[in-house]
């Protein structure tokens, strides 16, 4: 058995330090000592062991604690994992119900009415409205779908433009020959309600400007970009110039005395004011150029009544119809009307009737009783074919004025310069593009 050390250490009087030791460790215990403290090494053995197993077992305590905070979190979040995957799942059933549901037909006034496009092949802050004693409601449409507040073709109806609220789409019309659909090549989102809207010939420059606001804004449909802004007093109507060079623009002032109107022609490459018909006292609903681009036609709201100005002068040459009575402006009034793309006719349509006038001679070449009071109306270049909306909507082929068959949507219609595309009021998606098939039939 292995020997056992002790080590003393004494506390001895100072008079004992004095004589010297040989080995003061190894001296055993003077009677002047006052308190000893003992080392033994199994006893420091034995603590150090039972100091391990309290630290294991605390470790091991621990780790079980992780262990178990991992495990309750691991499955807190498969839970809600599954959670979101049923409500996921319930969200799609409920999508695809809903898809699948026919739609109901609506019967009350909408606030923006909602467009579908029936065509055929080619290439490719809103105005105070009168209160109404019955609130209109807005039409529901599927998810996805848009109504149509503004269109417009391009001169060559290669290309396609629609609006609607806070959103302008373009489409190139070249795969509908091939038997597809309309592809979709810009989309601007706009402020407010744009429904002036006007594409250049080329289908190069994109105007948009929203009823009865000062601003007119051109986009650049090759670079996706905005080219430049004008602001005026409150815009009617817009059309580009037959060369694309110029863009004339149907403007209105209103002050606390009178209500002034006239058309103002801009460069369309850089917004700059180029000159300002004479003041009308009516706002101009409808403005285009002619074929040769040396007049400049506007259709005055709210009886129709046609003025022809100079686009270089800028001075009126004449009206049409000319010296009405007090009965026939009482009769035209809310007249709806539409210019063609090459300025040289003109339609109305009104109490029942709708008319046809040749811009050159200010002449009536077509006279036709449609049935009812129209809300809107399209002409093909040629004027061989008239499109008239709800309620009385329907196609006449002129000047005979016979009818070619009905139309449907909900009251807009519009021709492509052609007279091959029919635009008719519904809705219409991105993802499908506008519906089109052929307007004579």
């Amino acid at each position: 058995m292995a020997p056992r050390w002790r080590w003393y250490v004494a506390l001895v009087r100072t008079g004992d330090l004095l004589a010297p030791r040989a080995d003061p460790v190894a001296l055993p215990p003077t009677p002047g000592s006052v308190a000893t403290i003992t080392n033994d090494e199994a006893a420091m053995a034995s603590r150090t062991k039972k100091a391990k197993r309290k630290k294991k077992a605390r470790t091991a305590s621990k780790t079980r604690a992780r262990a178990s905070v991992r495990g309750t979190r691991a499955r807190a979040s498969a839970t809600t994992e599954k959670k979101q995957k049923k409500k996921g799942k319930k969200k799609k059933k409920k999508a695809t119900k809903a898809a699948s549901r026919p739609r109901r037909k609506a019967t009350a006034r909408r606030t923006a009415p909602a467009a579908r496009l029936v065509a055929g092949h080619a290439r490719p802050t809103r105005a105070a409205r009168p209160p109404s004693a019955t609130p209109r409601k807005r039409a529901q449409l599927a998810a996805g779908e848009f109504p149509l507040v503004g269109s417009a073709f391009s001169r060559d109806g290669c290309w396609l433009a629609t609006s609607s609220e806070g959103k302008i789409h373009v489409w190139d019309l070249s795969p509908v020959r091939r038997g597809g659909h309309a592809a979709l090549v810009l989309r601007v989102t706009e402020v407010g309600r744009p429904d002036r809207i006007a594409l250049s010939p080329d289908g190069s420059r994109l105007a948009v400007a929203c009823h009865g606001q000062p601003e007119v804004r051109v986009y650049d449909t090759t670079k996706g970009a905005l080219a430049w802004t004008a602001s005026l007093h409150g815009v009617t109507s817009l059309a580009f110039a037959p060369d694309g060079g110029r863009l004339v623009v149907g403007d209105v002032r209103i002050d606390a005395a009178a209500r002034s109107a006239f058309a103002v022609v801009l460069d369309a490459g850089t917004g700059v004011s180029l000159w300002r018909s004479p003041e009308v006292d009516r706002p101009l609903r409808d403005v285009a150029f002619h074929s040769d681009g040396l007049l400049v036609i506007a259709v005055l709201a709210p009886d129709g009544v046609a003025v022809v100005w100079d686009a270089e002068r800028g001075n009126e040459l004449f009206r049409f119809p000319a010296r009405l009575t007090p009965k026939e402006v009482s009769a035209r009034n809310g007249c709806a009307s539409a210019i063609t793309a090459d300025g040289q006719r003109v339609a109305f349509a009104f109490d029942g009737r709708a008319e046809v006038w040749r811009v050159d001679s200010a002449e009536c070449t077509a006279a036709i009783d449609v049935g009812g009071r129209a809300s809107s109306i399209a002409l093909a270049r040629d004027g061989s074919l008239l499109v008239t909306g709800s309620p009385a909507a329907a196609r006449w082929t002129l000047p005979h004025g016979a009818k070619a068959g009905s139309v449907g949507g909900d009251g807009r219609v519009c021709l492509s310069p052609d007279g091959e595309l029919l635009l008719s009021a519904s809705s219409y998606t991105e993802a499908a593009g506008p519906k089109l098939e052929p307007a004579r039939r």
